[in-house]
């Protein structure tokens, strides 16, 4: 399991403006953008 940090989610939300994302439990999930499928798409980030 990921141990990311808010840190890390700031930097992500910076280089892609364009994607909603969320930090739960050390993993950052990017959400559907709205008009598009609802799935939540998972990733993961080697520190």
């Amino acid at each position: 399991m990921p141990n990311l940090t808010i840190k890390d989610l700031e930097k992500l939300t910076t280089e892609n403006p364009d994607n909603q994302m969320e930090l739960v439990r050390g993993e950052i999930t990017i959400m559907s953008l709205s008009g598009l499928e609802s799935e939540e798409v998972g990733i993961e980030i080697a520190a």
